[in-house]
């Protein structure tokens, strides 16, 4: 590679701060470690998600899965101040000396943002088209940020530009909430799993009952939201689904979430009593939440509890918006207590429904992704396109004030 690599860094305490870097000394790149690839990022989908890896990285060890590079100017050596964060996507493997791994073949996963090539050390676990990346930095991850798919090359690949956009943009969020109506929410009890994946926690059947249930989603625009809504709907069983599946949504996202049809109704933020009376008859509430906006979550639980004959709190996602990692982590904490708030923990569900089989998961869950794609993904949403860190960095801008809505989603070629 000849072109000077550029990586993306935000500055910790407020992700809306953000710096395009180049890394002249970065070149030439050193030896490949034993049993390796080298990765080149090449199609990368940028979604609030990326914000939140942002704002809650330090719970998790997202700043630490791309370190910044030795090659960094001295302006940005600041890893206390100064780090990247990571987003879903393909690239290209342009190095390997794992003999089952070509070059040329691309990784679908959790990659960098930029154009500086990554060094993975990894296994193959023996399932099909599976690698696992084993890089000792990143053992304190959880699973599912370790667990990449080999794909064929971009000239070998037959799928349309759609869909490799769609797997971009929203394979891991929709993998998510089809773990949630399949496992979470089962209707079958050999399927059943806590919300967490933790084997030793209590998760009944009644827990995990739906039918004839109301089911409100907060922040229903999202797009881990719309695909709960969307497999509630078109990946259960008729006599296991919920009565009614109601959004909440913000005023400016109303319509088009509305217009995706994946709801029965779509509320405002304000609207508690047309959900009171909608849910009054129904034997259960599910309060679920993708990020709902401030004390939202807390006040709608205060009104439905009293009329309801069972109600559950369950949290997926929380807000988008700026916070220091203090005030994350104490929101984070008393929501859970406040509520009886019980947690999604998406690589836990993962991990368990890989134990049921690996192969068997594989098969049924690309099945239900490819028919999600091939019936035109979500309605109403708009793939952009577009090519570089520059474009990134404008995007990104626009993501983080809040003027790009849900109806679009956000593609890169790097």
């Amino acid at each position: 590679m000849d072109s000077v690599p550029t990586i993306h860094v935000l500055e910790k305490a407020d992700y809306t701060k953000q710096h395009i870097v180049s890394l002249p000394n970065a070149l030439s790149l050193p030896p490949l470690a034993p049993f390796s690839v080298r990765v080149k990022t090449s199609l990368i989908s940028l979604t609030a998600n990326n914000l939140t890896y942002a704002r809650v990285g330090h719970l998790f060890g997202w700043w630490d899965v791309h370190p910044l590079p030795p090659s960094i100017p001295d302006t940005f050596k600041d890893a206390s101040k100064y780090g990247r964060i990571s987003g879903w996507g393909y690239g290209e493997i342009i190095e390997s000396n794992v003999p089952e791994i070509q070059t040329g073949k691309q990784l679908f996963g959790y990659i960098p943002i930029g154009t500086l090539p990554v060094d993975l050390e990894v296994k193959l676990p023996g399932a099909k088209n599976q690698v696992l990346v084993t890089s000792p930095h990143r053992q304190r991850l959880l699973p599912i940020y370790n667990r990449y798919f080999l794909a064929l090359s971009k000239a070998e690949n037959p799928a349309p530009a759609t869909h490799l956009g769609y797997d971009s943009l929203m394979q891991v969020l929709f993998e998510t909430a089809y773990h949630m109506n399949r496992h979470v929410f089962a209707w079958d009890d050999t399927k059943r799993i806590h919300p967490t994946g933790a084997a030793a926690l209590p998760w009944s059947p009644s827990d995990a009952a739906l039918t004839d249930a109301t089911i409100v989603i907060f922040a229903a625009s999202s797009k881990t939201a719309l695909s709960f809504a969307h497999q509630l709907r078109h990946n259960r069983p008729a006599d296991a689904q919920p009565r009614t599946i109601i959004g909440v949504s913000s005023a400016a996202s109303q319509p088009f979430t509305d217009a995706t049809g994946f709801y029965d109704r779509v509320l405002l933020y304000a609207d508690q009593e047309a959900a009171r009376a909608a849910a009054a008859s129904s034997p259960k509430v599910v309060l679920v939440d993708f990020g709902a906006r401030g004390d939202a979550l807390a006040t709608w639980h205060a009104a439905l509890a009293p009329s309801a004959a069972q109600i559950a709190v369950v949290g997926v996602g929380g807000e988008v918006r700026p916070m220091g990692a203090e005030e994350v982590t104490r929101a984070r904490l008393a929501r859970e207590a406040a509520l009886s708030l019980v947690q999604v923990n998406a690589s836990g569900l993962r991990d368990k429904a890989l134990e049921m089989g690996e192969e068997a998961w594989l098969e049924e869950f690309l099945a239900a992704w490819g028919r999600f794609k091939d019936a035109g993904g979500v309605p109403g949403v708009e793939l952009r396109w577009a090519e570089g860190m520059e474009e990134w960095a404008k995007a990104w801008e626009g993501l983080a004030q809040g003027r790009i809505g849900p109806e679009t989603g956000l593609l890169f070629w790097l």
